[in-house]
């Protein structure tokens, strides 16, 4: 997925009149299907995310789906490791995936929640040293990443919603560590519930 840009996106058979009832495409800038898609999944994808996950210099999809997390090459193949069983048993919609290189290690960690968790999975599947974290509450929309403190590695902006519902952003560093104290931060109950926090970090 390097030459031209592609659109990836799928469909649900909501009806039940087709097996497997979601289909995952990639349409070439030309119209036609990318070799190997559609793909065909017996679970819904609830979110996904595309970046080069094992270093190999191409693209692979990273889906958040019903019951697991995937990541498939630019052939529709597994990556080693993937997929890997991930559910609360929520099939909710509002379960987003990030992909970001937490360490600057050339390979892309996967960032996911479920009711009173986040976790980060490795590029081979593995779950990272000092997660999953946990705390009361959910996290519905999109974590914000990047290195707040200059200190060469990322941080983990999560926007937690209670049942009040009043959201609290806590902050993880890339080991699980709590980034301060200071956070947790809560907002009014205005907020948008679909709103993600955004970082504007100024350049070294």
């Amino acid at each position: 997925m390097t030459d031209r840009k592609k659109i990836i996106f799928f469909c649900v058979d909501y009806n039940g009149d087709v097996s497997p009832g979601v289909m995952l495409y990639v349409i070439k800038s030309d119209g036609s299907n990318y070799p190997n898609f559609p793909k065909g999944y017996n679970e819904l994808i609830l979110d996904k995310v595309s970046g080069d996950v094992n270093g190999d210099g191409y693209l692979d999809i990273v889906m958040r789906m019903t019951n697991t997390v995937d990541v498939i090459d630019r052939f529709g193949n597994h990556l080693p490791g993937f997929p890997v069983n991930y559910s609360d048993g929520d099939i909710g919609p509002f379960k987003p995936v990030n992909i970001y290189d937490l360490d600057n290690d050339g390979l892309l960690e996967i960032i996911v929640c479920k009711n009173n968790e986040s976790v980060v999975f490795n590029s081979n599947g593995t779950i990272r040293n000092g997660w999953p974290q946990n705390y009361s509450g959910i996290c519905r929309t999109n974590a914000a990443i990047g290195d707040i403190d200059n200190d060469g590695m990322a941080e983990i902006v999560v926007p937690v919603y209670t049942s009040d519902p009043v959201p609290v952003f806590r902050i993880f560093r890339q080991n699980g560590e709590l980034f301060s104290q200071n956070w947790n931060f809560t907002y009014d109950l205005l907020t948008n519930w679909g709103a993600s926090p955004s970082l504007i970090l100024k350049p070294k």
